[in-house]
């Protein structure tokens, strides 16, 4: 080889040695951005889907799958169905956007979607799949089956795990949500029919709507060995059933739980309000609101966030099985893991302080 000829290869490899290490990452992200890898996966109900092997960004169409993956997931979040309530939430997380969804009395927006370019979206109601996969066109709809109780969601929280591979994570969840289910059935097979202690759920702003026993918004009640006291029928959908103060007078409810309303005032307007006197909740100080920072322990939404309103709902009917502090210290292990979020003594007791 001639002296000019090596001289040229050198120079070549020299040049090619240079440009591949000022490329970098940047050379990498392209090839990956050009060959991104998918892998065919199966939902809930049955449909196959192809979605990204690497699930970053997630959206949900309504308030449980929302949960579920903050819950177990909560850097993949990308956006709010609604507003977390107080400021019981690291501040990464507080700061999402809020772009809704279809649960409830809500309506979302599509485009309000598609413009955060989530990899996936998640839809739990079997009916809307084909609606939500139609106008969100490339992006995989996710059916996850969310179920209609709050005993449904081990088999919801396992496939959200595999699906965003955090399998370990949920593992942890769903022995805490195991152990508050045997809880609640153990102190509910203790307490004989005729010794239940009696509930009235107060909602909306007068405190005259409620939900009957059988309802999702009062199925902590029941769970916990209570007896709801409105003898009503269930109302579908969003419930909150009209009821007069002569019904609440003639129930005569041992507990009053106060749940979607205006919260704080309703307790006042109950507590003070000459009707209420009558009642033996009222007089003996047992009205109480539920706890909700983020998400409500009871209901408003219904979903895995009443899990922890296991342990509270059982402190409020049978405190002598069930202290405060046993409740304080299942609050600090649920916020933990669930909301990740370590509560301090004073977060924890303005908490608990209305309840």
């Amino acid at each position: 080889m001639n002296k000019k000829l090596s001289t040229l290869i050198f120079t070549v490899l020299a040049l090619v040695l240079v440009s591949g290490s000022l490329a970098g990452c940047s050379s990498i992200a392209t090839t990956e951005e050009s060959t991104l890898a998918t892998s065919n996966i199966t939902d809930m109900y049955g449909r196959s889907l192809e979605v990204p092997v690497e699930i970053d960004r997630v959206l949900c169409s309504g308030s449980i799958e929302m949960m579920m993956t903050y819950m177990v997931a909560p850097d993949k979040l990308c956006g709010w169905c609604f507003e977390p309530s107080g400021t019981l939430i690291a501040p990464d997380y507080m700061t999402l956007p809020v772009v809704g969804g279809w649960f409830g009395k809500q309506s979302g927006n599509y485009e309000t979607f598609i413009a955060l370019e989530p990899d996936i979206i998640i839809e739990g109601r079997e009916e809307a799949l084909n609606e939500r996969q139609e106008k969100f066109g490339g992006i995989p709809v996710i059916g996850l089956q969310t179920g209609t109780s709050l005993l449904d969601y081990r088999s919801s929280f396992d496939c959200l795990g595999e699906l965003l591979g955090v399998s370990e994570t949920v593992t942890e969840l769903i022995a805490f949500y195991e152990e508050a289910l045997n809880f609640a059935d153990s102190i509910r097979r203790q307490i004989p029919e005729n010794e239940r202690v009696t509930v009235y759920y107060a909602e909306g702003n007068e405190g005259l709507n409620t939900d009957p026993a059988g309802s999702a918004h009062t199925e902590l009640i029941d769970l916990c060995g209570g007896e709801n006291v409105a003898d009503i029928g269930v109302t579908e959908g969003y419930g909150m059933a009209e009821v007069s103060m002569e019904q609440v007078l003639m129930w005569d409810p041992d507990i009053i739980i106060i749940g979607r309303a205006s919260q704080a005032s309703l307790r006042d307007l109950i507590m003070t309000d000459t009707r209420w006197q009558e009642l033996k909740a009222v007089r003996d100080g047992k009205v109480y609101v539920r706890p909700e920072d983020p998400f409500s322990w009871f209901d408003g939404p219904t979903g895995p966030n009443q899990i922890i309103g296991i342990y509270w709902m059982v402190q409020k009917l049978y405190p002598d099985r069930y202290s405060e502090q046993e409740l304080q210290e299942k609050g600090r292990e649920f916020y933990h893991l669930f909301y990740h979020y370590d509560l301090s003594d004073e977060e924890l007791s303005l908490l608990l302080g209305n309840g």
